[in-house]
């Protein structure tokens, strides 16, 4: 667990309630926000410059976070009482909390408490794995979820996102969680697979529900190579499809078949799941004049979206957070 970092908060407090008070002057409210970052004061002040009329409660990791909603006083937060209105998460918290975001955010997904809070993931781009992690928090959001670049244009958006959640809560109105901030911000969502057959599935799910397929892609992180990968899940796991005939070791074929489809749609798509607006399909990124054309072969583009995202999909942090979602929306379904 990373070591927390002591803060003298005199001279901070005292200048964001010398800025509270600015911004009630001039009309504005200021909310509580709790802050889930190892790095609280991140680009020289950004919380600061942008959100100052706002109180922060700084967490460094997701045990602080636990600890504050056990209700443990903390050294580097303000004086209580707490009334959070919004929370702003890193989404990789550094070294020892690479999905530190996503479990801060499962966390307040959880408790009765936060279970409504509004939440933004801040990130400083999107360009690698991280983009497979905010589709993943989006799903733990209920489909969507707000994303801010830790840059000087994106802070007033994010001042504006917290202006109309204070002003929605003075006038007691509900604010759903998968409700979009305004531009330039991101709204990242879940991502379905629309195959050639049946309904849109989560691409998650297509991608991790069965316990062979998060054995090919920890080969496929280790190895990069697919026919590896696919033996060494046929081996520990059996069959992977009803119609395989091992006589034949058409195992590498089954995952082919699997996985074929969703990975050359992604690499049409220009290998971006954020900008997706959460459809993936085959068909639409053939047609689609944006998307590049496909000058790879398919096991080729397997292990280009294993080396990409290979890591968070073998992750079993990341397999555990899917499987108690998975749970939870069948148990609120049933009630």
């Amino acid at each position: 667990m990373p070591k927390p970092t002591t803060i003298d908060l005199t001279a901070r407090a005292a200048a964001e309630d010398d800025a509270r008070r600015a911004a009630m002057l001039a009309g504005d409210l200021g909310i509580d926000i709790i802050v889930v970052d190892d790095q609280p004061d991140h680009d020289a002040g950004w919380f600061s410059r942008h959100l100052s009329g706002h109180r922060r409660l700084s967490l460094e990791s997701v045990h602080e976070l636990d600890r504050f909603l056990a209700g443990d006083r903390l050294p580097n937060l303000p004086d209580p009482p707490y009334e959070p209105e919004l929370a702003i998460l890193d989404l990789s918290l550094g070294r020892g909390q690479p999905n530190g975001g996503l479990q801060a955010l499962d966390i307040l997904r959880q408790n009765p408490v936060t279970r409504d809070l509004p939440a933004i993931l801040n990130t400083n781009g999107l360009e690698d794995y991280r983009d497979m992690l905010a589709v993943i928090a989006a799903q733990l959001n209920g489909g969507a979820i707000p994303v801010a670049l830790k840059t000087s244009s994106d802070g007033p958006a994010v001042r504006e996102h917290a202006r109309r959640i204070a002003h929605a809560k003075q006038a007691e109105l509900p604010w759903p969680l998968t409700k979009a901030a305004p531009k330039p911000l991101l709204q990242i969502k879940e991502v379905f697979w629309h195959g050639d057959k049946g309904r849109p599935v989560s691409l998650l799910d297509c991608l991790l529900d069965l316990p062979w397929k998060r054995t090919y892609w920890k080969e496929m992180a280790r190895h990069k190579n697919h026919a590896v990968a696919a033996f060494e899940a046929r081996k520990r796991h059996g069959s992977l499809s009803d119609s395989e005939d091992s006589r034949k070791q058409d195992y590498s074929r089954a995952v082919t078949k699997q996985f074929g489809p969703v990975v050359v749609a992604w690499a049409l798509a220009d290998e971006r799941l954020h900008e997706l607006d959460g459809r993936l399909s085959l068909i639409n990124a053939q047609q689609d004049g944006r998307y590049k054309e496909f000058t790879s072969s398919t096991g080729a583009q397997l292990v280009a979206f294993a080396t990409k995202y290979g890591d968070v999909l073998s992750d079993p942090s990341i397999h555990a957070l899917l499987d108690q979602f998975r749970r939870r929306t069948r148990q609120e379904s049933r009630t």
